[in-house]
């Protein structure tokens, strides 16, 4: 058993050539989102694994904290004070369609294809607790000055509860993710027909 570990995104088809029809599995867990063109990303995956082989992945659809960042992040009076060599990866929403990444995955090839939307909620029960959880996510990546933590604390609140819808206490929202299962074929039949004399 080897296992390789890659960020798909970097990749292009012949760059993965060496590797094509040579893997028997590929799981990504929460990693898939950080891949802008993921159905070129499904397509690699069938070209990299060996006939039978099975594909495991587990990515956010739509995660409002993702969002949040990319808001903070582009916020002019706070983009003086990041520390570019900190930064978290990019985030790329998916596409909320229920069976579209299944669609994709059964157009290039994948069979047994099995696809589960699923909602998970999150509460936190008070303004305190979430921008504990938000200055977390973000640590080490912006520099405030102190005379402007308490300024840039609650920019950092109110802008992720307007995202999210939220005007009161508890603060609650849903990450929408996605599981998706399949399976190359075994035997790939040619496409051409064959004939017997």
């Amino acid at each position: 058993m080897r296992l390789c570990n890659g960020h798909q995104q970097k990749y292009h088809r012949d760059s993965l050539q060496p590797y094509k029809g040579s893997i028997d599995k590929v799981v990504s867990r929460h990693g898939f989102y950080q891949i802008e063109n993921k159905e070129l990303a499904i397509e690699n995956i069938y070209h990299l694994l060996k006939p039978g082989g099975d594909a495991a992945l587990l990515f956010w659809l739509d995660n409002p904290v993702g969002a949040w960042y990319i808001k903070i992040m582009s916020m002019e009076k706070w983009s003086n004070y990041i520390d570019i060599s900190k930064l978290i990866p990019p985030y790329f929403p998916g596409k909320l369609e229920k069976d579209y990444y299944k669609n994709v995955m059964q157009s290039v090839g994948f069979q047994d294809v099995r696809s589960q939307i699923i909602n998970i909620p999150l509460v936190y029960s008070n303004d305190d607790i979430c921008l504990n959880e938000l200055l977390q996510i973000i640590e080490g990546i912006f520099k405030i000055p102190g005379e402007r933590n308490v300024e840039f604390k609650c920019d950092l609140l109110e802008c992720f509860k307007n995202i999210i819808g939220s005007k009161s206490e508890p603060v609650c929202y849903t990450i929408v993710g996605l599981h998706l299962f399949a399976v190359k074929p075994s035997i790939i039949l040619a496409l051409e027909p064959i004939f017997f004399i």
